[in-house]
């Protein structure tokens, strides 16, 4: 209780700390074809339109792999991005800092990253490889080998619990989508395990939108538009089914999440860019709603947020 006066105690306030604001779900969109260096955000409880949060500060690129805590988000690599990882405080707006590099560089590939609270693993490394490297998200430094896919590709999109990471598709060594789903535990290193497929052979970066439970993906893939969603009980082992369908059909999209709802950012349709944002709940099925529009029509940028399920 508050003293006469009417203030808390550090303990007081501790003991109450149940009843303390929670700070907003940002989601970010990082640069894109389209809107070259600029970083957009949205939060994701409510509706409304993009608005600029700040810069990339190394230069222009888009498709980043992108991993987060409830501070920091991260972008490493990326087409034209060689080995740079750098980040933002989510908090803040602004310009990247650098974070370091990468143990390869990634330009003219797409990578795909999962994080749990502390640590943040990217694929993707060197182009259509089984190379996962692995960050710790607080800290700034060089990447760390993790281990190896069971197949070698990029572009997957990405799940993850706050124990386990997921591997969805991509570009394989022989210039075919992907249908696998791998799976690796995030605070371990080592080569991932086989989880199933995805209901068809796709996948180009799209990202994930995921809670603690369930992982829900894209199915547009290169220059192939699709507005299928499909999901994963990401604890368990098992092929994707059904999940609804995006109020467009894009390629070239990306979507991150909180640990609720889902957010898809723009994409390629009929050969032309969109400002398209959707939204749906991960714990159901069904067809995602409009959410508003970016600042730009964009394409192959790439998403993260504050509040996913690995850090919900």
């Amino acid at each position: 209780m508050p003293n006469y006066q009417g203030v808390w105690s550090l303990s007081a306030q501790y003991q109450n700390r149940t009843g303390w604001p929670s700070p907003p779900s940002i989601a970010l969109h990082g640069a894109a074809i389209g809107d070259g260096t600029i970083i957009g955000r949205v939060f994701i409880e409510t509706t409304g339109n993009a608005t600029d949060f700040g810069t990339m500060a190394q230069g222009s690129g888009y498709y980043q792999g992108t991993v987060s805590n409830k501070v920091r988000g991260i972008f490493a690599g990326g087409a034209g991005f060689n080995d740079v990882i750098q980040f933002v405080t989510f908090s803040d707006g602004g310009n990247t800092t650098d974070f370091g590099n990468l143990t390869s560089a990634t330009s003219n590939s797409y990578p795909g990253g999962v994080s749990d609270a502390t640590r943040g693993v990217i694929n993707g490394i060197g182009g259509q490889t089984n190379v996962l490297d692995f960050i710790t998200t607080a800290t700034t430094g060089n990447a760390l080998d993790f281990g190896d896919l069971t197949e070698a590709r990029q572009g997957s999109s990405t799940a993850n619990s706050t124990t386990r990471g997921v591997f969805a598709g991509g570009e394989n060594s022989s210039n075919q989508t992907s249908n696998v789903i791998d799976y690796i535990t995030i605070q371990s290193t080592g080569n991932a395990t086989d989880f199933g497929d995805l209901t068809k052979p796709s996948k180009m970066r799209s990202g994930g939108a995921t809670s603690t439970t369930r992982g829900v993906f894209s199915e547009g893939s290169f220059n192939t538009n699709d507005n299928t969603l499909s999901y994963i009980t990401i604890a368990s082992t098992g092929n994707a089914s059904d999940f609804g369908d995006l109020t467009t059909s894009p390629s070239w999209t990306s979507m991150t999440s909180s640990n609720v709802r889902g957010i898809r950012f723009g994409g390629l349709v009929s050969g032309l860019a969109e400002n398209t944002i959707d939204y749906f709940t991960i714990a159901s099925t069904g067809n995602a709603v409009d959410f508003g529009d970016l600042t730009a029509a964009l394409y192959r940028t790439s998403a993260t947020s504050n509040s996913h399920g690995g850090i919900a």
